[in-house]
């Protein structure tokens, strides 16, 4: 109550009597209604929120000039992840300072500190997916030379790791500026001789969704191998594009059943509605997995046609 009190009449200036009534409301109503800022024992306040926390952690990390130690000491951690996103966050655009923001990022990427286990560094190099994400938060300090060097560190790393390692970083990075520079960096995969690697930046795309994906996906719909064709079908069910309706609806009749099953699958992920006419006729394809998946997506979507259908 009392700092709160002195930080009002400090800051608006008004009178000890209007500062302790103003404060003791504040508390109320942060423990009480929003439950922001809570007792937590005897003179112990605490934010209830762990985004709260994570923001005053960095706050003062960078306030007592620590942060950098810090996020090389916890680069490898998941509970830190929110940390040091916020820390580059705070750097680059609260205390406007770029070149330091860029600094940092480079240092994380280019040495990263000697964590133990060291595996989790020398092996699972666990500290470039999460410094690119801390990337993210940098804004315009992360000029175009940097912001291509990022994108082509991640994606050395995205080709060593399961696909199941990757995903979560791959959603998170679609929300950021990053995703079309890391698409790009997709492309000697898209074009690889090898099948496997096609499939791979087939779905990377569809949990990137950059601005390119809808031309690339199409292209791979007509690549020679199934696998890659179906990858193409399930990631452009997941751009949610209006534009996929069509291609998906003519994938409908691929010549291989896995690529029609995916085709009908999509169709329910994207909610694209104007292929259902189409998929109404698949419930008479020849494959019954593919039957099967067509009436799936018809309950989903329209059960009461599908209903009528059966």
């Amino acid at each position: 109550l009392d700092a709160l009190a002195e930080e009002l009449k400090t800051s608006r200036g008004v009178d000890d009597d209007e500062a302790s009534r103003s404060a003791r409301a504040f508390l109320e109503r942060a423990a009480g209604d929003v439950q922001v800022l809570v007792e937590r024992g005897a003179g112990q306040w605490g934010f209830q929120h762990l985004t709260f926390q994570e923001f005053f952690v960095a706050a003062g990390l960078h306030s007592r000039e620590e942060f950098e130690k810090a996020a090389r000491k916890h680069l490898a951690d998941p509970r830190w992840e929110e940390i040091l996103r916020l820390g580059v966050w705070y750097l680059a655009l609260v205390q406007k300072r770029p070149e330091a923001a860029r600094r940092l990022i480079d240092r994380l990427l280019d040495k990263p500190p000697r964590l133990r286990p060291a595996w989790v560094v020398d092996v699972l190099r666990k500290h470039i997916p999460l410094a690119t994400l801390a990337a993210t938060e940098a804004g315009d300090a992360l000029d175009v030379p940097r912001q291509r060097k990022v994108a082509a560190t991640f994606t050395e790393w995205w080709r060593a790791v399961p696909s199941a390692v990757s995903e979560r970083f791959l959603r998170e990075l679609s929300l950021s500026d990053l995703r079309d520079v890391i698409a790009a960096e997709l492309q000697p995969d898209v074009a690889s001789s090898d099948p496997s690697r096609r499939v791979m930046a087939a779905g990377a795309l569809g949990l990137l969704r950059p601005s390119t994906a809808m031309g690339t996906l199409s292209v791979l719909l007509h690549d020679s191998n199934a696998t890659v064709r179906a990858a193409a079908v399930a990631s452009m069910g997941q751009l949610r594009d209006p534009a996929a309706a069509e291609p998906l609806t003519a994938a409908l009749q691929d010549p291989e059943p896995p690529v029609r099953v995916a085709a009908a699958a999509a169709i329910r992920t994207g909610s694209f509605e104007g292929a259902l006419p189409a998929l109404r006729e698949t419930l008479n394809d020849r494959d019954v997995s593919v039957r099967g998946e067509a009436a799936a997506t018809l309950a989903a979507l329209r059960p009461h046609d599908a209903w009528d259908a059966f």
